[in-house]
């Protein structure tokens, strides 16, 4: 309830309301999603998925450009809920982070070393992203080209990896998708109103990495999902665009 809202009795009108809780904002940031417990975690799948939420029977949408990002810790794993390989699957990409380059940390110390951590400065300098201009840059990448030979050369390699045999969890059917998805938005930001194979391959270890599940033994041996990724590339032919043979 935290998360999805609640119903409150007004006393006045004699009759209970909805509060709506923080998933109906446009932008929802959790951090630290694996300190949360099962139950908010799973409150986020029909969000995440259908763009709706579901409380005491009655669904309520979601805003159309609802957007949903969430960090965790990978360092530490005490009182943690490791997220499922079906929540996983949810998210669209992951994104490694790691330190920042000298030049950078160098900036960031001089900024933030001040009274009030020089957030506020920080926020002076952001400027809003106009709505046109966001649902100008979906209706683009939804009018990219996607060859039929592409969506068999993603189905391939989802196929090589539901077979490989140091991942015990290939790509899905959703992951997929959205590996198609991601390269539509490539291709747009390289000014083509196409999809190369080349779009697919900068995009995959973003899409794939968090989806694949390495089993027991490959752990063992030091393999990571990035380069069980790297064989399946190597293994699955690249198409010629067109070629409907």
């Amino acid at each position: 309830s935290d998360i999805t809202g609640i119903h409150i009795y007004n006393s006045e009108k004699h009759s209970f309301e909805f509060a709506p809780g923080p998933l109906f904002n446009r932008v929802v940031l959790v951090d630290e999603i694996n300190r949360t417990g099962p139950k908010p975690q799973s409150a986020l799948l029909q969000a995440m998925e259908e763009n709706t939420v579901t409380l005491d029977r009655k669904t309520y949408p979601l805003p159309k450009d609802f957007f949903l990002l969430a960090a965790q810790n990978p360092y530490e794993f005490e009182g943690v809920y490791p997220l499922l390989e079906s929540q996983l699957d949810r998210f669209l990409v992951k994104l490694n982070l790691t330190y920042p380059d000298a030049k950078t940390e160098a900036l960031i110390l001089s900024r933030y070393d001040k009274p009030g951590g020089g957030h506020q400065a920080a926020l002076q300098t952001i400027t809003p992203l106009a709505e046109h201009d966001l649902i100008l840059a979906r209706e683009q990448t939804a009018a990219v080209h996607v060859d039929e030979s592409l969506y068999r050369y993603v189905v391939m390699l989802a196929a090589a990896s539901r077979q490989h045999p140091q991942l015990s969890l290939g790509l899905s059917t959703r992951g997929a998708l959205a590996l198609i998805r991601c390269a539509r938005v490539e291709a747009a930001l390289s000014s083509r109103d196409y999809v190369l194979p080349d779009d697919i391959k900068r995009v995959a270890p973003l899409v794939i990495s968090h989806r694949l599940l390495l089993t027991s033994e490959a752990q063992l041996a030091g393999y990571t999902t990035l380069q069980v990724y790297q064989e399946l590339v190597n293994q699955v032919a690249i198409p010629d665009i067109g070629d409907n043979a």
